[in-house]
């Protein structure tokens, strides 16, 4: 008999938590339906917004959307930036913001509303986006670059979500694959192959188009701790500066370097180029070997957001195969003409290689293949644009400098580039 009661009392028990979750979820949709969902977002989402609003009214009749841009008038800018930061250190603003992050080598970038995306991540202005990504199974599918995600955590949880990337790419038409795992492993193999050309695009390209990519991440947040290696960056740059000085003063050398059968370059600047000729793709690692990506875009839900699983909804747009069920060709539209990069999924990248007309399917796996030699992400600062410069200045000094005049520039960078990222993990 007492078993039977205690059997009936758990049963009353969890009906009356199911009611009451029924009715706490209901009243949470109830708290949303009908209330605006504010936007704030960088000109370069206007297009993709545009489309994705019309389709979202259009799905969700009577839904309120207010959409604010960041101007790009630079006194504009400035005082609209300063106003939505107060706005959100008093707890108010928008719902969701489309974001972008200037990459370490972009000159004058337009100031952010951010100026350190990881830093903000910690400081708790975003939301966690972990409760509703548990729920949405397209989290469970293999169309997301999951490696890219780290960039977007704080202490294991997901705040925000990188939607476009830029990562380095080696580019080939002709012989084969760089073999080792690190940078300085591809650059002793290019010296030692004895292909001029070869040698001499790696040389250009590395040193001007990825300057910045030396040891990426250069900084772990959570532990407070400089991965950035002072003495691996300088031995590596002193090392191939020679080699670098002869080509850039030289019309022949410079010559071979302007040829496009191999090609160091932005994955970004690939795609344009990949229609040229048949060419094959990889990943370029850092000089720790990790093969990294530059965050270029991202979405993010603020704290005090009393519509995070409506922006939530809105965000996974641009992720999900839902307006590319609905409409076709408007999930091209999206990826194609307005994010600043190159997609994070798999849906997102066949796209925007179709976009690019880039018809051969070898090309298309190949690039792919790339993409997905990834293992890891970072949110460009203001610590790698100056080290970026930095070494601009050593490539391009303003008066003629003796070697050891050069390595005395090449070992200072490096120990201001040390000091500047201990800086900034401390901040």
């Amino acid at each position: 008999m007492k078993r039977r009661l205690s059997a009936i009392l758990l049963i009353c028990i969890l009906l009356c938590m199911t009611i009451f979750s029924t009715s706490c979820n209901k009243k949470q949709t109830a708290k949303e339906d009908g209330k605006e969902l504010v936007i704030i977002a960088e000109l370069y989402f206007k297009d993709a917004l545009s489309g994705v609003i019309s389709y979202y009214k259009e799905t969700h009749p009577g839904a309120r959307i207010k959409l604010e841009y960041l101007s790009s008038n630079e006194e504009t800018r400035k005082f609209t930036l300063q106003k939505k930061r107060t706005e959100l250190l008093s707890g108010k603003g928008a719902d969701l913001f489309f974001l972008t992050s200037a990459e370490e080598w972009i000159v004058e970038p337009s100031e952010p509303l951010f100026e350190n995306v990881s830093k903000t991540i910690e400081s708790g202005i975003f939301a966690s986006l972990d409760y509703y990504m548990d729920q949405d199974d397209y989290w469970k599918t293999d169309d997301y670059q999951k490696n890219l995600l780290d960039a977007g955590k704080y202490k294991g949880r997901q705040y925000v979500l990188p939607l476009a990337c830029n990562y380095p790419v080696y580019m080939y038409s002709e012989g084969t694959a760089l073999g080792g795992t690190t940078l300085w492993d591809y650059m002793d193999e290019l010296s030692a192959s004895g292909n001029e050309m070869q040698k001499c695009s790696a040389l250009t390209g590395l040193f001007t188009l990825l300057n910045g990519r030396w040891l990426q991440p250069a900084m772990d947040y959570e532990e407070d701790k400089v991965l950035f290696d002072k003495e691996h960056f300088a031995s590596f740059m002193k090392k191939y500066y020679s080699d670098l000085h002869t080509v850039m003063n030289s019309d022949d050398l410079l010559a071979m370097a302007d040829d496009d059968t191999y090609q160091f370059t932005h994955a970004f600047h690939a795609i344009n180029d990949s229609g040229k000729k048949e060419y094959n793709y990889q990943a370029v690692p850092c000089l720790n070997g990790q093969k990294t990506a530059s965050i270029t875009a991202y979405g993010g839900i603020t704290l005090a957001s009393k519509q995070k699983e409506t922006a939530y909804d809105f965000l996974m747009l641009f992720l999900n195969d839902e307006i590319y069920t609905a409409k076709g060709d408007l999930y091209g539209y999206v990826y194609d003409r307005s994010l600043c990069g190159l997609p994070v999924n798999k849906r997102g990248w066949n796209e925007n290689l179709n976009a690019h007309h880039v018809k051969s399917e070898a090309a298309k796996e190949n690039l792919i293949n790339s993409f997905w030699e990834l293992d890891g992400a970072y949110f460009p600062c203001e610590a790698d644009s100056k080290f970026c410069d930095d070494v601009h200045d050593i490539l391009y000094p303003d008066k003629n400098m003796t070697t050891e005049e050069i390595e005395m520039m090449i070992s200072a960078a490096a120990e201001k580039a040390e000091k500047r990222y201990e800086m900034t993990v401390k901040e």
